[in-house]
């Protein structure tokens, strides 16, 4: 198994929390559970939780992100 690439959360700009989710959306200004994948654009509701599980490709709440393969 190849190691483990390591993401920078510590600092990000606009980040409320350390969450890795950060590292690939960003929060909606003025609102409360939105996020805006860095990768595709589109604005995911329901928090950092559900965004993960865009970026993740888990199906059910939310469409999987086009631009991250899938393993």
């Amino acid at each position: 198994m190849p190691p483990r690439e390591e993401f920078p959360t510590k600092g990000l700009e606009g980040a409320p929390s350390n969450d890795i989710g950060w590292y690939f959306g960003t929060p909606v200004p003025n609102t409360k559970g939105n996020v805006v994948c860095k990768l595709f654009g589109k604005v995911v509701k329901g928090g950092i939780t559900r965004f993960k599980e865009h970026i993740a490709h888990k199906t059910g709440n939310v469409a999987p992100c086009p631009n991250v393969t899938a393993m």
